[in-house]
């Protein structure tokens, strides 16, 4: 506890939302640009999925390759907690019910992932960013390109979301 009683350990929420926006942060080190943040949708399959709405923790914009990414978060926290093949095809299943396929997926984990999930990724056509290759990323440190994120990201929002809609509304083609 601290002075204010409040617990000093954050929830798993803001455990999970911490880790957000820290691999936006990394790949808008990389030329991407942030278009939707926890975006919420209605599962359309339902007979093949119980769940009701999906959510997709990342939408960027890679303006290097211009193609759209969904990117999942998976925080643990501890080195031992990999990411399972369980939760990337759970990741998988988000994808389909949204017409995701049009867009390159990503998992990025602060630890690692299991031989299993590494092959059902590479199968499926998932790019895994582990731990390392996070922190590697973050070590790059060009902001000249954040800046110029954060610039485009403030002027030309509006036409990226546009650009999205239409992308996904046609098939991703």
């Amino acid at each position: 506890m601290n002075m204010t009683g409040k617990s000093n350990y954050l929830s798993p929420k803001e455990l999970g939302d911490s880790f957000e926006r820290r691999v936006m942060r990394a790949f808008e080190r990389m030329n991407y640009v942030l278009v939707q943040k926890n975006q919420w949708n209605r599962n359309y399959a339902l007979d093949k999925d119980k769940a009701s709405k999906r959510e997709y923790d990342l939408v960027m914009f890679n303006t290097a390759d211009y193609q759209f990414y969904i990117i999942e978060c998976k925080a643990h926290y501890k080195p031992a907690n990999y990411v399972r093949l369980e939760q990337l095809a759970e990741f998988s299943r988000k994808l389909m019910n949204h017409n995701g396929t049009s867009a390159r997926r990503v998992m990025v984990t602060d630890t690692d992932f299991t031989r299993r999930a590494r092959k059902y990724a590479e199968k499926n056509n998932i790019l895994l960013v582990n731990g390392k290759e996070l922190e590697r990323i973050e070590r790059k440190g060009q902001t000249g390109v954040l800046l110029t994120n954060r610039i485009v990201r403030a002027g030309l929002e509006h036409l990226v979301r546009g650009l999205m809609k239409n992308y996904f509304r046609n098939g991703g083609g």
